[in-house]
């Protein structure tokens, strides 16, 4: 495919959606898959669950956020044999025009049902039930209903705290199990081929709007990149889509591809995983180098990515043969921080919209030193020259 037919391939998307949301805001009103979580009626519950007219009698908001996508927990008054807990976990379609427009040219509600309905059930121990996953494709509104986690107990990391080595070897463990799943399936052919089928226009436009972001950053973010990882990071301009066809010679699997602690719990101390809007069939090292960089303090990884890359090995090798050999993996792990890299500018870019500040500051700092000590953007110049 040439240059001008991915970049008028990324525009051709970039028209559909907007047109998709001028229709939602001006065309006939239709809340089959509601815009927002007050707009959940116990109508609209029992029909997104499958369940008889009247089975639901009340649903309330309990708390209500926003990001890239809006995210509710809901309180639920039901008949006994609906077979619901009180309370469940609601995500939507975002509701800022900006936000809403990047997540649906990413697909992001429509990875995450597709994941729910196909993927899940095989990994089941480490991910949130689903009780319903629509979409309108219409509208592009989208209705997620899921466990509410904190009342089984769980509890939840973020960026802006990181986790100790010893909860990164867990992570690492059940990172392994969950790839090991689904490395080398049969599957990528039959129930699991969308995600194969899965080619943005965008990635080949991922160094200019890795620059250009970088360009747009606050002052006080702008300040976190210094100047020479500005020059080495060029390279992802200068030799656009080498970075993926580099990582795509690593054995391929189901990754959840934005695997920081903001999107992982602890059920005791075993490790979970929720919100997989960015699940991909991509490299096997991904999840877990994405993990290091955003998941640990920088001295803390710079101590420990050995130790827990070769545990994440050993949870993907299980009782089989070495899945990949460890020269291969170190050079993965290299290279897959460029992609955490290209993530924390990107969320940069919309400030605090996405994120709180301490989390976008965090993770960029994280980032960059990342790319610095490992230094990715001169791995991918020696291997692609």
């Amino acid at each position: 495919m040439s240059t001008l037919s991915k970049v008028a391939g990324g525009l051709g998307e970039l028209g559909r959606e907007v047109g998709r949301i001028g229709w939602d805001r001006f065309g006939p009103k239709d809340e089959t898959v509601p815009a927002s979580a007050e707009a959940v009626t116990p109508e609209v519950l029992a029909r997104a669950l499958d369940l008889p007219s009247g089975s639901i009698r009340a649903v309330r908001v309990l708390f209500h956020d926003r990001g890239t996508s809006d995210r509710a927990r809901v309180e639920v008054d039901a008949d006994e044999r609906a077979g619901l807990p009180p309370t469940l976990f609601l995500k939507m379609t975002p509701g800022t025009f900006v936000v809403r427009l990047w997540s649906n040219l990413s697909r992001l509600a429509q990875k995450e049902i597709h994941f729910y309905r196909d993927a899940a059930p095989s990994i089941a121990q480490f991910v949130p039930r689903s009780y319903a996953a629509v979409w309108d494709p219409r509208r592009g509104h989208s209705l997620i209903v899921l466990e509410d986690l904190a009342a089984r107990g769980c509890t939840f990391p973020d960026t802006s705290k990181p986790c100790s080595p010893d909860q990164a070897h867990e992570v690492a463990v059940v990172l392994g199990q969950i790839h090991r799943e689904f490395l080398g399936s049969p599957r990528f052919k039959g129930d699991l081929a969308w995600f194969a089928h899965q080619r943005s226009p965008w990635t080949y436009m991922e160094g200019q709007l890795v620059r250009n972001c970088v360009r747009h950053l606050p002052g006080r973010l702008n300040a976190l990149i210094p100047e020479d990882v500005r020059r080495s990071s060029q390279v992802l301009v200068e030799r656009p889509g080498a970075l993926h066809a580099m990582l795509r010679r690593l054995p391929r699997t189901l990754i959840h591809n934005d695997s920081h602690p903001g999107n992982m719990y602890f059920d005791g101390p075993t490790p979970g995983i929720y919100d997989w809007q960015n699940v991909s069939y991509g490299p096997t090292i991904h999840d877990i180098g994405y993990f290091m960089m955003f998941g640990l303090e920088i001295e803390d990884r710079r101590k420990h990515e050995r130790d827990i890359l070769r545990t994440y090995l050993e949870s993907l090798r299980g009782s089989g043969d070495e899945a990949i050999e460890w020269n291969t993996a170190w050079e993965g792990y290299q290279l897959v921080v460029a992609t955490g890299y290209c993530s924390a500018v990107y969320t940069a870019s919309f400030g605090s919209r996405l994120q709180r500040e301490e989390i976008v500051t965090a993770s960029l700092q994280r980032a960059v030193a990342a790319v610095r000590d490992l230094e990715t953007f001169e791995v991918l110049t020696r291997l692609t020259g």
